[in-house]
């Protein structure tokens, strides 16, 4: 006789190996003890994109995001190593329900918390899609009156209340459009914080001056070269002086006259 397998049991490919069944005088079989079934198999790979499409440059990489994949029991089945393009490798792991969540983020990006749950079908490739948060750069802004600056009494002259506008070209901060944000100016001359993308050089320049002040006409410029690091903006303003004029008058005549001394 001929024997071999025609259903297999659930998740488990069938055996297609005929095997010779051979029944001797004694009525006892043939005994085989190399049956086995393999587990049945599909594939998962993941795509890492970033949620801000202008998040490129030396301080921000797709590349070497590491995602674990465990099991139900929550024991590591393997990883998922992202590429520069975001793809990454594509293990093939036994059908089944796993989760898969990042350990290790890429530079630039955010660690993201979320576990996604994928579940794995026969010869099929399955894709885990992951939205990268970049870490923002952060921008501040510290004002000074001329008067401080030289060595004077800072305090004759408030700079509180002045506001300078954020812009991401140099034109558009000298035509004063398009502003992406705004730092006003506290009592001490620091700002609030305001945060942007990294890599990227962005433009300054006051929009609102504090009484008792000329207008700060220059255009300053904040590279934005770390992610680690606050960068700090500084801008000095000019007070207004009114001039004194002094006439000298003959209290005999009541007329002006130059008078020596």
């Amino acid at each position: 006789y001929f024997i071999r397998e025609t259903k297999a049991p659930e998740g488990y490919k069938l055996d297609t190996t005929v095997r010779k069944l051979e029944i001797a005088d004694s009525l006892t079989a043939t005994k085989w003890t190399d049956v086995t079934n393999e587990p049945e198999t599909g594939k998962v790979t993941l795509i890492k994109s970033s949620a801000d499409p202008e998040a490129t440059g030396s301080l921000y990489s797709l590349a070497g995001a590491v995602y674990t994949v465990t099991d139900k029991a929550g024991k590591s089945v393997g990883t998922l190593t992202t590429n520069e393009d975001g793809s990454s490798n594509t293990p093939t792991l036994p059908l089944g329900t796993y989760t898969v969540k990042e350990t290790s983020a890429s530079n630039g990006f955010k660690l993201d918390t979320k576990d996604q749950t994928v579940t794995i079908k026969a010869g099929q490739t399955e894709t885990v899609k992951s939205l990268e948060e970049p870490i923002p750069g952060k921008i501040t802004l510290l004002k000074v009156s001329s008067l401080e600056k030289d060595g004077k009494d800072p305090d004759t002259l408030p700079i509180a209340g002045a506001v300078y506008s954020l812009y991401k070209t140099k034109e558009d901060a000298e035509s004063g459009k398009d502003a992406i944000g705004n730092f006003t100016v506290k009592a001490d001359g620091t700002s609030n914080v305001i945060e942007v993308l990294g890599g990227k050089t962005y433009y300054v320049k006051e929009t609102k001056v504090p009484e008792g002040y000329l207008p700060d006409t220059t255009v300053y410029s904040a590279n934005v070269n770390t992610l680690t690091e606050t960068i700090q903006v500084h801008s000095t303003d000019n007070p207004i002086f009114g001039g004194v004029k002094i006439k000298k008058r003959d209290l005999g005549t009541g007329k002006d006259r130059s008078l020596g001394g």
